[in-house]
């Protein structure tokens, strides 16, 4: 699965924000665009062999995590997950 897989079936993101300086307002004109989010994984790719914890493209500006993986990031208390929150 891919970013753009993801983006051809929206009713799979649970989750979608923006972040970085854009979310707190101290974004310059040469900023770009963070996104992060929460997808949930197609039952067939889930108890397949298909897995995935997250999605990024290749800048890793854009990052959905999969539910169980965020859930497992949150427990831990990881500071891009808290934000994310």
């Amino acid at each position: 699965m891919t970013i753009t897989d993801l983006y051809a079936h929206p009713q799979l993101i649970l989750l979608e924000a923006w972040s970085g300086s854009l979310a707190y307002g101290t974004a310059l004109s040469t900023s770009d665009l963070d996104i992060r989010g929460v997808f949930l994984l197609p039952k067939a790719s889930f108890y397949g062999l298909d897995y995935t914890l997250q999605l990024n493209d290749e800048t890793n500006d854009t990052i959905y995590y999969e539910l169980g993986r965020f859930v497992e990031l949150l427990s831990k208390n990881n500071p891009n997950i808290l934000e994310l929150l």
